[in-house]
This record gives structure tokens, sequence and C-alpha cells, in this order.
């Protein structure tokens, strides 16, 4: 798979048995790449945060230069990284519909099989990595 492997764990956690919020699932269908900020502001690490989930925490990775969440707060209440202000990968543009773990994996294979045809019945297409 090469690297297209690369983007396909977002794929995964939109999967029908994540556990994450149904919410979270249905904005990993929404969300292209061009929804994806990368910021400091929501932990205090680099990551892809998806932009309407930091509209929905009231975070604006412009104006805040430390981490937005304070960790040591009320666990019950307050915004959590990874729980209400969520991340997405490149792939996040790929995920059009919710499907099983097993459905997302007989994708792929499909896709792989099918991008490796190509490839045979192309060779021009395919790089070498020969010496």
């Amino acid at each position: 798979m090469g690297a297209d492997f690369a983007v396909v764990g977002t794929r995964f956690i939109a999967a029908t048995e994540s556990l994450v919020s149904d919410e979270y699932r249905v904005m990993l269908t929404e969300c292209s790449m061009d929804d994806l900020v990368p910021t400091k502001a929501v932990s205090g690490v680099l990551a892809n945060w998806m932009k309407p989930s930091l509209i929905k925490a009231q975070i604006d990775p412009e104006t805040v230069s430390a981490a937005a969440i304070d960790f040591s707060g009320n666990i019950a209440s307050a915004n959590k990284a990874w729980k209400d202000v969520w991340s997405a990968g490149h792939g996040v543009g790929q995920i059009k519909h919710l499907v099983s773990t097993t459905q997302l994996i007989n994708e792929l294979e499909q896709d792989y099989h099918a991008s490796l045809q190509r490839s045979l019945a192309h060779p021009s297409l395919t790089r070498s990595h020969r010496s």
C-alpha cells in the first residue's frame, strides 16, 4: 500500500466499532484536509485538529499561544484534548461514509488490487527503485 498506508489510521477512527462518539465519527465524514488546523494551542503538542471541534470548544488557534485545555481542571466538565477537541490525519478527506472495520479492510484490499492492476497495465506509471 506504500505511502497511502500512512493515511489509513484516521479512517479506522470512523469505523462503526470505534469507541469515539457518533458526533466525532460524523465530523470525520464532513471534514477535508482543508478543515485541519495544525496547532499546539489545544494540548501543547503539535497536532492536526478539526476546525469544527475547535470552534465548538471556543478555541481560536490564531490567538491562543499556550495550551487552551487545562489538564488540571475539573475532569467532569473541562474540555479535553482528543475527547472534546478532535484530531484527524491528512486522510480525513477519504472518509465518505461510515463502515465497519471489516468493510473498511475489504475496501482497502479492493483498492490495493485495483491499484496493482493499474500499475501492471501501465508499468511506466510505477517507480523503479532499482539502481
